[in-house]
């Protein structure tokens, strides 16, 4: 059996780009332009820097990401064959976006690209890197994580219960403001792109300091009784992004 049946493949990236919705592997070491950065620091109390991290990120123009994946498995296709590994992307409002996804299957790992534009997709063959579009019926909308109605904002606002607010961490490079909090399916469906679905998780957030805009996450997921574990990281807020369509195989 071809395990990278083009079917599988238009899949797989469609869920990943659907989430944080998306790259270029950015670096985590990346900083964010001058205009994003306040010369005060968020008061340090749990409604303010929520109320301040909706907003912001309700209103985010460009972003990079990653998705990482550890422990048991999750798979990305039907007959249980695609293992997702790990998607790192960038964003660009209000609807482009490009991804490279890691992937394992039957023990062989590869990486598909996956770009998005004016409301089509394109995606890279797994063996010649050659991009070509995809079938109207894998179409997404590669703003759902930064949507305001839908993603990180209404999270933040409302989507969060049983919230333990920790304060400022100074584990990581720059000191973050953490807190914990019990999330619904949907709202972790929506951040994930659609990875985890129809399971409640505790969510682990650090959140910048100075903008309230969200710089990790992590959380845990129970399937069949083995766990997955689950690391998310947002940087490059208003770095400049340009995405446009690739070279195609054929026109779509």
């Amino acid at each position: 059996m071809d395990v990278f049946n083009r079917p599988y493949i238009k899949q797989l990236a469609v869920v990943l780009l659907i989430s944080v919705s998306v790259v270029s592997c950015a670096s985590n070491d990346d900083k964010d332009p001058p205009s994003m950065v306040s010369p005060l620091t968020l008061p340090p109390d749990q409604n303010s820097v929520l109320s301040t991290a909706a907003t912001a990120m309700g209103e985010v123009e460009t972003a990079t990401f990653t998705i990482e994946r550890s422990g048991a498995p999750i798979y990305i296709d039907p007959l249980e064959v695609i293992v997702f590994i790990k998607a790192e992307g960038r964003f660009e409002a209000p609807a482009s976006a490009d991804a490279l996804v890691s992937v394992q299957a039957s023990g062989f790992n590869t990486q598909i690209g996956a770009i998005a534009n004016e409301g089509k997709i394109w995606l890279s063959d797994p063996v010649t890197g050659k991009f070509s579009s995809s079938a109207e019926s894998y179409a997404f909308n590669p703003i759902t994580l930064f949507d305001p109605t839908i993603g990180w904002r209404p999270l933040l606002e409302s989507g969060l219960t049983e919230i333990e607010w920790i304060g400022l961490d100074h584990s990581r490079t720059e000191e973050r403001y953490r807190l914990k909090g019990r999330a619904e399916p949907d709202r972790i469906e929506v951040i994930t792109g659609g990875l985890v679905r129809d399971e409640e998780v505790i969510l682990e957030l650090w959140l910048d300091t100075k903008t309230g805009v969200v710089r990790e996450a992590e959380f845990s997921t129970t399937y069949e009784g083995a766990t997955s574990f689950w690391k998310l990281a947002f940087n490059g807020y208003g770095k400049p992004v340009e995405i446009s369509p690739p070279p195609t195989t054929n026109s779509g």
